[in-house]
């Protein structure tokens, strides 16, 4: 009987609405680590080398840019 007052208690818990927290900034050297450590899972390549491409700003297509605000 206790396990199951404890999922009870777990639940409710879980249940309560927490306050809308404010915009997060996030800097451009996150972004481009998070896009270098998945595109490192996908192609094979290390993660330093995909990382070091994409700060050195020559791009394969100087026209497309990332749509976000």
């Amino acid at each position: 009987m206790l396990q199951f007052e404890q999922l009870i208690c777990f639940w409710a818990l879980y249940m309560i609405r927490k306050k809308a927290a404010g915009k997060v900034l996030v800097s451009r050297s996150r972004i481009v680590r998070a896009v270098a450590s998945s595109s490192a899972l996908e192609t094979g390549e290390p993660t330093q080398v995909i990382e070091r491409r994409l700060k050195s700003g020559t791009r394969r297509f100087p026209r497309l840019t990332l749509a976000f605000r």
